[in-house]
């Protein structure tokens, strides 16, 4: 909700409580101003008024309601609009943000913002929640889209720069990936022959170009990384060793998303708890992945650990 929309509650709530019958303020007193200030006097060091437009804030707040503020306060947010980075004596309360920065029972601001720092490599000096230069959406939530592999390939193939995440019953761990690339099942490749009776087009010295699925397709990025936040740990971040970066990420039609060899890796439907052994005793399908569900084995073999500061361990 904007902000200028919760001063205009908080001022027709003060109005119910003074002087209902007043309803042109070139009819108010000073008194009827000093009244509704008394009303308000806890409520408006409340307001995020250094949020609101200069054109809200000259037509909604100083040119009604001057009186009730702060002078202080007046000439604070005045000399903010002519220059946002001038000292301010009066107190800068941060942004209003929802704990989730989308429709997330799993991931966090915070959490948003911490992967966003490690997508660009910002290991040791994190974004806030209010500088995170990124919008993340939700793609696909496997208690709404499903959790299986076919759900995951119709909705998340050919998405670039999805992060996978995970929340684990009964601990409250979050673990994940982030893939820069795409995910996919099919693709068009060159086949010498056609082994599963596809037609091949344009057929050619033996050959042709075929739409066939990929089975274990192993693809190269240095930039993906494996993590785990919560649980009352310090976030834990593992990147994709060099060595390792032409496996990082593999397209698999019999799979959801894979990291390195299986390191974190969907396969069969995944309500199923025998694909989570490696990882937990239990599930609550409630708390499940909303990205994807995925298989996990915590064997990081691909991956360096790193944990928040940056530091290999």
């Amino acid at each position: 909700m904007p902000e200028v929309k919760i001063w205009e509650y908080i001022i027709k709530w003060g109005i119910s409580r003074t002087n209902p019958d007043l309803e042109r303020h070139s009819d108010w007193s000073d008194k009827d101003f000093s009244t509704l200030e008394r009303s308000l006097h806890s409520l408006i060091p409340l307001v995020r008024f250094f949020q609101m437009s200069r054109e809200d804030y000259y037509q909604k707040v100083r040119h009604l309601y001057r009186k009730i503020l702060p002078d202080q306060l007046n000439e604070d947010i005045i000399r903010y609009h002519m220059d946002s980075g001038c000292e301010l004596q009066s107190c800068v309360l941060p942004l209003r943000v929802s704990a989730s920065p989308f429709d997330s029972k799993i991931i966090s601001a915070k959490d948003a913002a911490q992967i966003a720092s490690w997508i660009d490599y910002k290991d040791g000096n994190p974004y806030t929640f209010r500088k995170n230069p990124y919008k993340f959406k939700l793609i696909l939530r496997g208690s709404r889209d499903g959790f299986d592999i076919d759900s995951f390939h119709q909705i998340c193939d050919n998405k670039e720069r999805t992060v996978i995440a995970i929340k684990v019953s009964g601990t409250g761990e979050v673990v994940g990936g982030y893939n820069p690339l795409q995910w996919k099942a099919t693709g068009v490749r060159w086949l010498e022959n056609d082994p599963n009776s596809v037609r091949i087009y344009p057929y050619h010295r033996g050959g042709g170009y075929c739409e066939s699925k990929y089975y274990n397709h192993k693809r190269r990025t240095n930039d993906s990384f494996l993590f785990s936040l919560g649980n009352n740990q310090a976030p834990k971040l593992s990147r994709i060793l060099r060595e390792s970066a032409n496996k990082a990420i593999s397209w698999d039609a019999k799979s959801g998303p894979c990291f390195g060899d299986a390191d974190l890796r969907m396969t069969g439907q995944s309500t199923n708890t025998s694909n989570w052994k490696a990882l937990i005793e239990a599930l609550n399908s409630d708390e499940m992945m909303e990205f994807c569900q995925i298989h996990y084995n915590r064997l990081l073999q691909d991956f360096n650990t790193i944990n928040s500061c940056g530091h290999v361990i």
